[in-house]
């Protein structure tokens, strides 16, 4: 069943993301290439901003599939691709360009085909359905600070916070304050994190283990690394810091 991608891209998705079968991945891979040559060739395909996001994914390196599928890294077609799902109305590939160094250039920027936060709308309404690729989005919406400049994420965030003159006051001990709201949004990161990895996403459980690292919870991280199962990049210590 599908929440987000058309059932045919989800399929293809599912393949390359949801497994850990170099064969499958690949067979995924060459459906996706196949409807981007349809594409290419002028034909009208359903959802095809979404497969172009897919793939700046694949291509952007091994650590954001899985390390064993040996899909090529190549940052040109990442770069094109990631742009080219955004002109053709990704929204996922609008939050994937808000992880990416360099790929909102001012150029993209004027073209998007919708706000970031109508981006964030749509995805998270994905998430809200089981989508464990809009689940993983989001989470990084929240993991990585982009909720920021998003009014969507905000309201998230500050979903059963305290009035502006309770905070006001609070402020007196901004510290404490802060550090606990900082305890909010990594355990908003970690709920949508654990839905995706529960969907099927293996890489989710690469940036969970990443919260507890940072939390120096060594527990959890071990219970994540075990969970991750066939998923063996979940305890590689290599990540990339440039695509997340």
């Amino acid at each position: 069943m599908s929440f987000y991608f058309t059932d045919q891209i989800q399929q293809s998705f599912n393949k390359i993301f949801h497994q850990c079968n170099k064969d499958i991945a690949w067979e995924g891979k060459a459906e996706l290439d196949a409807l981007v040559k349809l594409d290419e060739e002028g034909q009208k395909i359903p959802g095809i901003g979404d497969v172009y996001a897919i793939l700046a994914r694949v291509y952007s390196g091994p650590q954001f599939t899985w390390i064993e599928a040996g899909f090529p890294e190549d940052d040109t077609k990442a770069y094109s691709y990631l742009h080219t799902a955004i002109r053709k109305g990704s929204a996922i590939a609008i939050l994937q360009a808000m992880r990416t160094s360099g790929a909102l250039t001012p150029t993209i920027e004027k073209e998007l085909p919708m706000t970031k936060d109508q981006a964030f709308q749509r995805v998270y309404e994905g998430a809200q359905k089981g989508c464990s690729y809009c689940a993983y989005a989001i989470a990084n919406v929240f993991q990585w600070g982009d909720y920021h400049i998003l009014p969507s994420a905000q309201k998230v965030a500050n979903e059963g916070e305290p009035s502006t003159f309770v905070r006001f006051l609070k402020g007196l001990f901004a510290q404490a304050d802060q550090r606990r709201f900082a305890n909010k949004i990594t355990a908003i990161a970690q709920q949508w994190l654990r839905k995706s990895a529960e969907a099927g996403l293996v890489i989710a459980y690469r940036n969970l283990r990443i919260t507890y690292v940072e939390q120096n919870n060594s527990n959890m991280e071990e219970q994540v690394i075990f969970e991750g199962g066939c998923s063996r990049f979940a305890s590689h210590d290599v990540f990339s810091w440039r695509y997340l």
